[in-house]
């Protein structure tokens, strides 16, 4: 197996499949991909192909009559969860609206709160769900309407084997939104865990719409954020987000990537998964390597066996926007936990200054450090 920055992954297979639950995340654009061909049953083979036990997709259409949802879907009747967990074997599902909205008048308007179709995030699972829960975040500004949804799955007749699994999708602007999403989900996390006297495991997946260098991961995993310097940001050994006083032991949710990367010592790559055909996106050309991580899957309380950025044969690289992520986990018995204590966060534990709009400063960075490079290169002339 590959991943996309084609450094090879052994895939461990010496567990037991009890003993194991594999998780995908998947931002299908509502089934309309980089071809802009409308087409379920491409992402529903991309989703069975990689084999998983449970799935969050993210920006989905669930229509009741004809009609254009958002501005790149096409015109359907489709309720795009059900169809795709009928189609990809997965028995239970889960959709979680986030607006009512119908595509028009003009070729970029939207008219929300109206038209017949519902836009949101889904959860397709073999497995049976016991509960089911749904956090709509507070309104950022005059932004879209974003949420999270959480299953309680049982894992055996019995339910002597459950987990949480969560699926979000983060605001898609400049990195406050973003922010402000995280520490709400991270707080919901936080009273699951309470609730459970953290003896049911957690997986959290989602596009965030944030590369590892937005405080949101940082703020995902729990963690506090300051500002700190930009080159404490960006030249620092710590790639999960700004600086802070909470270190990496100290994660409530730790990202499956990383943490398999640090626990193997190998180089997996950067784990891009947007744009699904690299850059320059072209349709003829699928060589191109994502440039961007934007999709996690975050864990507490299992093992990572392996991960990787889903491709190769069988995955139909055009069927979305997005490539999905999949990662394998382990169940553990850890024995007594002991109390999970919840943290102050409020502005003691998020620095003030963190709300600065992420997106002018990595810009700034960014060309300051090509005005480096060009300065050196006329020097060296």
């Amino acid at each position: 197996m590959q991943t996309p920055d084609g450094v090879e992954v052994t895939i461990k297979d010496d567990d037991p499949e009890d003993k194991l639950i594999t998780a995908l995340t998947y931002n299908i654009h509502s089934c309309v991909g980089s071809d802009w061909k409308y087409d379920c049953a491409r992402v529903a083979q991309n989703i069975q192909a990689a084999l998983p036990d449970v799935v969050g997709i993210q920006e989905c259409d669930v229509n009741s009559a004809r009609q254009k949802t958002r501005i790149w879907s096409s015109t359907h009747i489709d309720d795009q969860v059900s169809k795709l967990g009928e189609l990809s074997g997965q028995a239970s599902t889960f959709f979680g609206p986030a607006i009512r909205c119908v595509a028009g008048p003009g070729k970029f308007q939207e008219r929300h709160g109206e038209g017949e179709g519902e836009f949101g995030i889904g959860i397709l699972t073999k497995h049976k769900i016991v509960e089911r829960r749904t956090l709509t975040y507070k309104q950022y500004k005059t932004k879209t309407p974003r949420n999270a949804i959480a299953c309680l799955l049982s894992l055996d007749p019995e339910n002597k084997r459950t987990v949480w699994f969560i699926n979000t999708h983060l605001g898609c602007h400049t990195g406050k939104e973003q922010f402000f999403q995280a520490k709400e989900l991270i707080s919901y996390v936080e009273d699951l865990i309470v609730e459970s006297n953290d003896e049911v495991p957690i997986i959290l997946v989602g596009d965030t719409n944030s590369p590892p260098w937005f405080k949101a991961i940082r703020a995902l995993g729990g963690l506090d954020v300051s500002r700190g310097s930009v080159f404490k940001r960006y030249l620092g050994l710590n790639l999960r987000g700004a600086t802070g006083t909470l270190k990496q032991e100290d994660e409530v949710l730790k990202d499956a990537w990383s943490e398999y990367s640090r626990e193997n010592d190998e180089n997996i790559g950067k784990g891009g998964t947007f744009p699904a055909l690299g850059l320059p996106a072209a349709y003829w050309a699928t060589w191109f390597k994502p440039m961007l991580k934007l999709d996690y899957i975050l864990y507490r309380g299992l093992e990572i066996v392996d991960t990787e950025v889903v491709q190769g044969e069988g995955i139909d690289l055009m069927a979305s926007d997005h490539r999905p992520m999949r990662a394998r986990f382990r169940f553990v018995d850890v024995g007594a936990k002991g109390a999970f204590e919840k943290r102050d966060r409020g502005e003691a534990f998020y620095d003030k200054e963190c709300t600065w709009n992420e997106f002018w400063l990595d810009l700034v960075f960014v060309l300051g450090l090509v005005g480096v490079v060009v300065a050196i290169a006329v020097a060296a002339k």
